[in-house]
């Protein structure tokens, strides 16, 4: 019983090592998947957001000029304003993440945002819209930053704002003639909420088939044992504490507590409901010690009979008749005791003596 306790456990181990593998790959190859639906969902809520605002009337002339920033990406661009002409130098990667791909939709960018900026709770929730379509489960957060002629920047953030939100941005776009106006999405996903019914089905296979092996086993145990076992071994009864029977027959020992060891199934068993699996060490050891004259065996007996190519230790020795004694005293009255150099195999009637 002990012994088939000890394989649930293994086994229980087992599937929940598998499960968590299984659980550490899905996640690895969706949240891939969650970010390139996250990205692109981002990006077509913040181009909905700007054709909101069509209604306004920006006057605007363009000269010959004007290069296209799909064509040549500029190290500076040069702004008008009250201040002056201005020139401002924009790093390569905000050219290429610019919502808009020319320089005549960025320069109406930067006056319709001016006139009428962006709202990071409003983009929110068409963002967190877009994915809930596309059946992704996530929590977002939106940071808006803009950034004046002078360089001063004001921040933004959608509610409710939450600080574990910004390790790392999944997605920054920018919009302006400046690339002035920085918007920022964070998105962290949910396990649950992206589980599907086939996901869950995937998971618990492993811990499905231990359950199944169980209830076979419980249901079904008797009657494979009996199949493979089709006769019982004649024991042989005598007055003396320990029978060894006959060359030909199997090779059981019984004790007077009736304790009965069988070396061929290295099992000890006392009783229908106390049974012990020995290792098997343990079960040559013991078969050793019922052999041995009063049960005795020195510490160099044991050394030779475990270990014959002589890499045998006291350590190893100690190790041994420790794991034996444990094994005898779950279903026994006798185990081992150390008198110096010799271990003694002690036996019901003998447990009382000096």
């Amino acid at each position: 019983m002990i012994m088939k306790g000890k394989i649930v456990i293994v086994l229980g181990v087992l599937a929940v090592a598998t499960t968590a593998v299984l659980v550490y790959g899905w996640r690895k190859n969706r949240v891939e998947y969650w970010n390139e639906v996250a990205c692109e969902a981002f990006k077509e809520a913040l181009n909905e957001d700007l054709k909101s605002r069509s209604d306004l009337s920006v006057p605007f002339s363009r000269g010959n000029g004007l290069l296209s920033v799909v064509d040549t990406i500029p190290r500076s661009v040069f702004v008008t304003s009250k201040y002056g002409e201005r020139e401002y130098k924009i790093e390569p990667y905000k050219h290429r993440n610019n919502i808009a791909s020319d320089s005549q939709r960025r320069m109406l960018h930067s006056v319709i945002l001016e006139k009428r900026p962006l709202n990071s709770d409003t983009l929110n929730a068409k963002w967190k819209r877009r994915l809930d379509e596309q059946k992704v489960s996530a929590s977002t957060l939106v940071r808006v930053s803009v950034t004046d002629l002078d360089y001063h920047t004001a921040v933004e953030y959608s509610q409710p704002y939450n600080q574990e939100y910004l390790r790392d941005s999944l997605f920054a776009c920018y919009a302006g003639y400046r690339c002035e106006v920085e918007i920022a999405g964070f998105a962290r996903y949910t396990w649950i909420g992206n589980l599907s019914m086939m996901d869950y089905l995937k998971f618990f296979v492993p811990l499905l088939l231990v359950l199944l092996l169980c209830i076979f086993d419980h249901f079904f145990h008797d009657k494979v044992k009996k199949y493979f076992i089709k006769e019982a071994p004649v024991i042989i009864e005598k007055k003396v504490p320990v029978i060894v029977m006959e060359e030909h027959t199997p090779c059981i020992y019984r004790l007077e507590d009736g304790t009965l060891f069988d070396f061929d199934y290295s099992l000890l068993k006392n009783g229908e409901q106390h049974t012990e699996t020995l290792y098997p060490q343990s079960k040559i050891l013991l078969k050793a010690f019922v052999e041995a004259k009063d049960y005795r065996l020195t510490s160099d007996d044991i050394t030779v009979l475990l270990w014959p190519k002589g890499d045998g230790t006291a350590s190893k020795v100690y190790q041994s008749t420790t794991r034996l004694r444990i094994s005898l005293q779950r279903v026994s009255n006798m185990t081992l005791v150390n008198e110096g150099s010799v271990y003694r195999l002690k036996i019901a009637h003998f447990i009382e003596e000096n």
